[in-house]
């Protein structure tokens, strides 16, 4: 091989400090913070014992996707979860890098009735307003059929 040496102009970075009214667990200045979920059956039909998948994506510009905290979901009463390794990525549009963290979890539940599904909140940085702001998923009320084959809920006749 060839050694090449590449010279160019000395750049300047205005570094500026963490703010001290930013009161949230993970560091995360962004232009822009997006969270949203998508579910394997729109809408998904919960009944016992039958898995039901959920998709978390969580998408920031201006950061790369190993700056970008693990989606962690509430325990629910009647409801087990189980998150599959997270998927990571990043690209750029030309001007701003856009990382991406998508997390896929598995709920079952093991009752019938109305269970809740706790929001889901990340606090963050706003880099263009010079706030602290917080992008969240609505908690969701859920309503879990019988098992398949199960008595509960049957007539007898």
């Amino acid at each position: 091989g060839k050694r090449f040496r590449v010279r160019g102009q000395p750049l300047t970075l205005d570094i500026k400090p963490r703010p001290k009214e930013y009161r949230a667990r993970h560091w995360l200045p962004s232009a822009d913070l997006v969270l949203r979920d998508s579910w394997e059956q729109d809408p998904p039909e919960f009944r016992v014992g039958e898995p039901v998948t959920r998709t978390i994506t969580l998408q920031a510009k201006g950061l790369e996707s190993s700056h970008l905290p693990d989606i962690s979901v509430p325990e629910t009463d009647n409801m087990r979860s189980y998150p599959e390794q997270a998927v990571t990525g990043n690209r750029t549009d030309g001007k701003w890098v856009l990382g991406t963290r998508k997390q896929t979890i598995a709920y079952v539940p093991s009752r019938a009735g109305r269970v809740s599904l706790p929001e889901i909140s990340i606090d963050w940085w706003d880099t263009t307003q010079q706030r602290q702001r917080s992008t969240v998923l609505p908690a969701w009320e859920v309503n879990v059929l019988p098992a398949a084959g199960s008595k509960i809920g049957r007539a007898h006749v």
